[in-house]
C-alpha cells in the first residue's frame, strides 16, 4: 500500500464569535449552548488561526485494464452523444 501524501492544506483564519448559554439562578452555567432568544448569558470566544491537513485516502484502486476499459466506454458514449 502506498504511503499517504497530503491531499490538501486549508488555512482557517482566526475569528471571534459569541456563544450563548443559560445561567442558573444560583449563578452557575449549564454547560449547554442556548438560542440567543432563550439565553441569559453570552460570552465572546476567540479561536486562533489553524491549518487542516487532509491526507489522501485511496478509496479506489484501478488497474491499467480498468482505466483503458473506462476510457473506451467514455469514448463510445461521447461519440454517440455528439453526433
Amino acid at each position: 500500500m502506498p504511503a499517504f501524501t497530503s491531499l490538501a492544506e486549508n488555512s482557517i483564519p482566526a475569528r471571534s464569535q459569541q456563544a450563548y448559554y443559560r445561567q442558573n439562578k444560583d449563578g452557575t452555567l449549564n454547560n449547554q449552548f442556548a438560542r440567543k432568544s432563550k439565553a441569559n448569558y453570552a460570552e465572546w470566544h476567540t479561536i486562533p488561526a489553524y491549518e487542516i491537513k487532509m491526507p489522501a485516502r485511496p478509496f479506489l484502486y484501478l488497474a491499467e485494464s480498468d482505466v483503458s476499459a473506462m476510457e473506451e466506454k467514455s469514448v463510445n458514449y461521447f461519440s454517440q452523444t455528439l453526433r
